[in-house]
């Protein structure tokens, strides 16, 4: 899958080096330590796959779940 390919490892290594903090909206300035990368625009909805600008380093569930729930309200709203 995606997620496990050499690109996307790398990309995601990278991404956490240059910025190893989360950067949600209640994070960012915080120095709260990131653990996972996220798609700013989802792959699912045409976003860039490997595309250093289309990421955001995140802590992971708190960050993660809260930007998922808010992408799944806003395309019911459609």
């Amino acid at each position: 899958s995606f997620y496990r390919s050499s690109p996307w490892r790398t990309l995601r290594a990278e991404k956490l080096r240059l910025n190893p903090y989360c950067e949600c909206d209640d994070c960012k300035g915080k120095k709260v330590p990131a653990d996972m990368v996220d798609h700013i625009i989802p792959i699912e909805l045409n976003g860039a796959a490997l595309d250093i600008n289309n990421l955001q380093s995140m802590r992971n569930h708190p960050c993660h779940d809260r930007k998922r729930a808010r992408e799944k309200n806003e395309k019911y709203k459609k």
